[in-house]
């Protein structure tokens, strides 16, 4: 499995939207997306970098809702 490293809120802002989500506003420095079938919309810091546990939090919260699929690595 491979792992995270941080990213460039715009690298993550872009796949957000690639997957259908709109975006619905800022408050400070903290962008929000919301789309079809979520229960609370996503929240991204706008950072240079951001951390990996924000990003694997994302991650886990949306993924199935989002329709994402990741291969299973059975090495």
């Amino acid at each position: 499995m491979s792992h995270l490293i941080p990213l460039h809120w715009q690298r993550i802002e872009k796949a957000i939207l690639h997957f259908g989500c709109k975006y619905i506003g800022q408050e400070g420095s903290h962008r929000k997306y919301w789309r079809e079938g979520f229960t609370r919309p996503i929240i991204l810091p706008v950072y240079k970098e951001v951390p990996k546990f924000i990003i694997a939090q994302i991650i886990k919260k949306y993924v199935k809702v989002l329709g994402i699929i990741f291969p299973i690595d059975k090495s």
